[in-house]
């Protein structure tokens, strides 16, 4: 483990300090920098309500403590299922049962019970310069793929979306890798800020810009589910950096699903998929339906425990009613 992280380490401070000094992106850094002294010096931040606003919020133990539990994981996709109007099999039934008691176990009853030795579960500390040149060259590549996804398919599937069906994956997966990289030079930001290197001010506008540049790079190519996944990293990042308050939170979640909504609203009518009069509620309910139908294939396939492949064995019995 140690090899490989040396090596990659290596490779990757290489690299950004190659491209780092390069004329392109010392220009990129420097209208970033003018950007963010306008941005902490702005009359507009000052008029930006206090990490006390809504205190209400922020006197919550129950907001305060447990607003990011692993339980929430639970309550939410619940409420997501309830809104399909697919049918659950009495099988896929169970099959929930059974990950929702296992997730419950590994979140709740093994973390206290199990994994509360302090002295023999310590994580291993890494240096975040070592960590931001990881993160920089993970998010180079992302985006770098970004490009030649639009150039594969002659044109932006935020603009149209019938070309978002034309993405192949060989280009696409790779950028995801921006969502980790972002993470990682987010962790960075936050050390620097922990030791006083740089201000309060300075490390919430450059997670504010890493943010955006994860959520933009993922949305040109019209993707839905890793901005839940980008903003949830900030969100969680930042919160426990103590960088933003519970009512930030709160606000940032339902920007996050009031943009989802949009987006799959707005990909809808260009799809000509619903028209005009739809509800955009009804976008998240197709949404809903869709995810229980994959479960629905899924389980026939892997079985209750995923240990098997379910009905693809069954069917190869002889005799076998489903073969």
């Amino acid at each position: 483990m140690s090899l490989i992280y040396s090596i990659t380490s290596t490779i990757s401070r290489n690299i950004e300090d190659m491209i780092g000094k390069s004329f392109l992106f010392t220009l990129i850094f420097k209208i970033f920098e003018f950007i963010e002294n306008e941005w902490v010096n702005s009359y507009f931040k000052s008029i930006y309500p206090s990490e006390n606003f809504l205190s209400i919020f922020k006197k919550s133990k129950i907001l305060k403590d447990e607003i990011f539990s692993p339980l929430i994981v639970l309550v939410t996709f619940t409420l997501f299922l309830l809104l399909a109007t697919e049918p659950v099999s009495r099988d896929l039934q169970f099959t929930i049962l059974i990950a929702f008691i296992s997730f419950f176990i590994g979140a709740a009853i093994l973390p206290r019970f199990v994994l509360n030795d302090s002295e023999k579960n310590q994580i291993p500390l890494f240096d975040t310069k070592d960590v931001y040149s990881i993160g920089f060259c993970l998010t180079l590549i992302g985006i770098i793929f970004l490009f030649i996804s639009i150039a594969s398919v002659g044109g932006l599937p935020i603009l149209k979306s019938s070309l978002r069906y034309s993405l192949k994956p060989i280009f696409t997966m790779p950028v995801f890798l921006v969502i980790p990289g972002i993470g990682l030079i987010a962790s960075h930001r936050l050390n620097q800020y922990k030791k006083g290197e740089i201000s309060r001010s300075q490390v919430r506008f450059r997670f504010l810009v890493l943010t955006l540049i994860g959520m933009i790079t993922v949305l040109t190519l019209e993707y839905r589910t890793p901005i839940i996944a980008i903003l949830l990293m900030m969100i969680i990042i930042a919160y426990y950096g103590e960088i933003l308050s519970v009512w930030e939170v709160i606000l940032g979640a339902l920007i996050g699903v009031c943009a989802i909504m949009g987006i799959g609203y707005l990909r809808s009518l260009n799809e000509l998929a619903i028209s005009s009069n739809t509800s955009m509620f009804s976008t998240l309910e197709n949404r809903a339906n869709f995810t229980m139908h994959v479960l629905n294939l899924l389980n026939q396939i892997s079985g209750n425990f995923g240990l098997l492949h379910g009905k693809m064995i069954a069917s190869s019995m002889p005799g076998s009613p489903l073969g």
